[in-house]
């Protein structure tokens, strides 16, 4: 940023300042090395007061990272952001499922198969045991509910 300042006075004065604003903030960082493909556990992150200026993208909430899995290798202490971490896959392409189709107090299940792989809240499409494909969106690990 840059700001002026001036003296109205006669044979006044003027100077330039020029800053560079620096943004701090509580942010989820890792506690040890987590390895590649793991799953993050409560007790391998934690919040810690980080510049963040140029870290738009860090996690404030421990809960959001958690039951994550790293893309690669993170050392202790390192800010984590949204590009380090993808959501587990919960489901994969031919494997079981069940089918859960939930209405106020009735719930109504089945089996299926999965014909694509995905991630917690992702569209998927699923083989049901009438032979049927449907959309469905993974609720849990092995459990869909149909999208329409």
């Amino acid at each position: 940023m840059r700001f002026v300042a001036i003296c109205p006075d006669a044979g006044g004065w003027r100077y330039d300042f020029v800053t560079r604003a620096k943004i701090s903030a509580r942010v989820v960082i890792a506690a040890n090395d987590l390895s590649s493909g793991k799953t993050v556990a409560a007790d391998d992150v934690l919040l810690e007061r980080h510049d963040i200026t140029g870290t738009p993208d860090a996690f404030s909430d421990l809960a959001a990272v958690q039951e994550m899995a790293t893309r690669r290798t993170i050392r202790a202490g390192t800010v984590l952001r949204a590009n380090m971490l993808v959501a587990p896959t919960l489901v994969k392409r031919g494997e079981p499922v069940r089918i859960v189709a939930k209405r106020d107090q009735i719930e109504v299940s089945m089996s299926g198969e999965a014909l694509d792989t995905g991630a917690r809240g992702a569209t998927v499409r699923v083989k049901n045991a009438s032979g049927v494909t449907i959309r469905a969106r993974v609720t849990e690990l092995g459990q869909v509910e149909p999208v329409d």
